[in-house]
């Protein structure tokens, strides 16, 4: 039995190893133990707190892209061909000499700078689905340098994803995006926080799900859940940024509670439903950019966002309209907020 171990940022350091196999453990707690045996009290160090065996806060462990706890989940089984990454969860104090180096091509952005890269830093964005509009979305807010990002969908990779969610593979067909998704994050910057999750966003869930994030990234593909998330946003004051397409077609809405209308607003009645809808895969790429840009424009206070304006791209003309929105008075979700 294999298991394969990828390493990042200090932890490769100490092992001067990108990633190494393991043979014969059955569970975490074992194989942290094999790779200590392997490379010395070094990784030790890094790994738990002075005098125990107890992880330090600054151990993030995942098994095939799902994270697990810390002590409690230890015990986490380990099967042949299992992949388990091991680095420290970046989010919040100063830039190191690194990021510096990585992000310089935006920091000299003017009203950026150094402070803002920061606050990308110490920001957190949830990005409600892995598809054609929630993969370039994250992709972007990671490559930023954005320091803790939430991602969730309970879907498996279909064949029939792989023309639009870029963040998934031909090989990832029948794995669940959640995990494709932050095994692709991880490669890309390692110095970001990613943590993914298999759930349905519900009623029963959605505020818990959304606490403590600083945005929220629409990527759904269905209005219930955008209601739901619109709504839940508002209540808890969580700036939510609203995309959806079809076909060569995009909208853009970014929605601040009490500084402007909500998504009930702007679209009052759900379109109607489609089984399948028609989209061309450059469309979400072009729409989850404009969120990421959005959701960075927020963080940093570069910019203005687009609040009570509707960004609608038209692929087929190549025409980017805007369409002007006023908060209904009479709306069941935003209304109080403005009594």
């Amino acid at each position: 039995m294999a298991i394969t171990v990828k390493f990042f940022a200090n932890f490769r350091e100490v092992t001067r190893k990108e990633q190494e196999r393991v043979e014969g453990t059955k569970n975490v707690a074992s194989l942290l133990d094999d790779l200590v045996r392997r490379f010395g009290e070094g990784l030790a160090e890094q790994l738990y707190s002075p005098g125990t065996r107890k992880l330090r806060g600054t151990v993030n462990i995942l098994v095939n892209g799902r994270g697990i706890g810390f002590l409690r989940e230890l015990d986490t089984p380990l099967k042949d061909g299992d992949v388990v990454a091991i680095f420290p969860p970046v989010a919040g104090g100063k830039l190191t000499p690194g990021e510096l180096k990585r992000y310089s091509r935006q920091i000299i952005i003017p009203g950026l700078g150094k402070r803002g890269q920061l606050k990308l830093k110490q920001a957190h964005v949830f990005v409600a689905g892995l598809g054609g509009l929630g993969s370039p979305s994250s992709i972007y807010l990671v490559a930023a340098g954005v320091g803790h990002l939430t991602i969730i969908d309970e879907q498996k990779v279909d064949l029939t994803n792989l023309n639009r969610q870029v963040l998934h593979w031909e090989l990832d067909v029948g794995r669940s995006k959640a995990g494709s998704a932050v095994e692709k994050l991880f490669a890309m910057n390692p110095n970001v926080k990613v943590n993914s999750k298999l759930k349905r966003i519900t009623p029963k869930n959605v505020n818990k799900l959304i606490k403590g994030a600083d945005v929220v990234i629409d990527g759904m593909d269905n209005y219930p859940t955008r209601y739901l998330l619109n709504k839940a946003c508002v209540r808890n004051r969580i700036p939510f940024i609203h995309g959806a397409v079809e076909g060569l077609v995009g909208q853009l809405m970014t929605i601040l509670p009490k500084k402007g209308p909500c998504l009930k607003c702007a679209v009052p009645r759900e379109p109607p439903k489609k089984p399948v809808f028609p989209v061309l895969g450059a469309t979400p790429g072009v729409i989850g950019c404009l969120q990421a840009i959005e959701a960075i424009k927020l963080i940093t206070g570069v910019g203005k966002p687009l609040v009570g304006r509707m960004l609608i791209f038209n692929g087929r003309n190549m025409t980017f309209d805007e369409i002007r929105i006023k908060r209904d008075p009479s709306c069941p979700v935003c209304s109080r907020l403005s009594r």
